[in-house]
């Protein structure tokens, strides 16, 4: 796993995808290469 810095604009992107139900969680992690805890991270600020 590598440490990436995701700007605020591709950060929403993620989780606007993810809001919109069409792909779960699970594969969205898997396919940005991020961790679930990240993922409500983002969406949860």
């Amino acid at each position: 796993m590598t440490n990436r810095e995701w700007t605020e604009e591709q950060k929403f992107k993620i989780v606007l995808e993810g809001l919109r139900g069409e792909t779960p969680v699970v594969k969205l992690c898997e396919k940005y290469e991020i961790s679930q805890t990240q993922y409500y991270k983002c969406r949860d600020m």
